[in-house]
């Protein structure tokens, strides 16, 4: 098995050595106007139009889907509730305490 994991890794090797040395003969250097006229081509191609809505209006569209889906409904009820701590029944057991149910 070793040297079948080492053939497999070398072959590994080999071909990625194999496409970095394809992909590098394939790199075509550019002058720093071209790069420059094609950032400009692409600034003005795409206009860039942000909306962000605001907190009421996000609400508003919430209540509607919470209205509109029950199990959403009971997840926001859920959520909205505030949770009560946790209460071990028993007293705390220690890091180096045996387990209670028996098991070491």
């Amino acid at each position: 098995y070793k040297r079948e994991a080492f053939e497999m890794f070398h072959s590994l090797t080999e071909r990625i050595k194999y496409e970095v040395i394809n992909l590098i003969s394939k790199v075509r250097v550019r002058e720093e106007s071209d790069v420059e006229a094609m950032e400009n081509q692409r600034r003005r191609s795409a206009p860039v139009a942000a909306f962000h809505p605001t907190a009421d209006a996000m609400a508003e569209e919430g209540a509607e889907v919470v209205e509109a889906d029950p199990v959403a409904a009971a997840v926001a009820e859920d959520v909205a509730r505030p949770k009560e701590p946790f209460k071990r029944p028993g007293r705390k057991i220690g890091r180096n305490e045996p387990c209670p149910c028996g098991s070491g």
